[in-house]
């Protein structure tokens, strides 16, 4: 409250929030965004299944690993995660096929087989866990 005081507009907790009259609906270009967000996150077509590609060679493009996994089955979407800070693949990556038979068929056919010198981890992507807010020093 003392801080409140010193504030030189009205706090926004002093106000009623808005009665339903004074909601608009919201846009279409708000809600395709809204759309794209939440396919980010993984809460897309639950058809699709999202695969977890590991030991990967650091010159895989997101292109080579499209190309690796079209032979069995549609592939929605490849992804090679890259280092932010030396731009170079970081040895894995996620492939998102168009059905759970498409998946599974290429798990089995590519979990353990040798790409380049090494052998391929694929199986199914779990879930990111949820990380938390705080971050820098005194973290316990």
């Amino acid at each position: 409250q003392v801080v409140r005081d010193f504030l030189p507009v009205p706090h926004l907790l002093d106000r009623p929030p808005p009665s339903r009259s004074e909601l608009r609906p919201l846009s279409t270009a708000t809600l395709k965004a809204k759309l794209r967000v939440a396919s980010a996150f993984g809460k897309e077509n639950a058809k699709s299944k999202k695969l977890y590609v590991g030991n990967l060679g650091y010159n895989v493009t997101s292109e080579d690993l499209q190309q690796l996994f079209t032979p069995h089955g549609t592939v929605q979407s490849a992804q090679v995660i890259e280092d932010r800070d030396a731009g170079r693949s970081k040895g894995f990556g996620f492939v998102e096929m168009s059905s759970d038979a498409e998946a599974t068929k290429a798990i089995s056919a590519l979990n353990g087989q040798m790409h380049g010198e090494r052998a391929l981890t694929v199986n199914e992507a779990k879930p990111r866990a949820p990380r938390s807010d705080a971050g820098g020093y005194g973290r316990r």
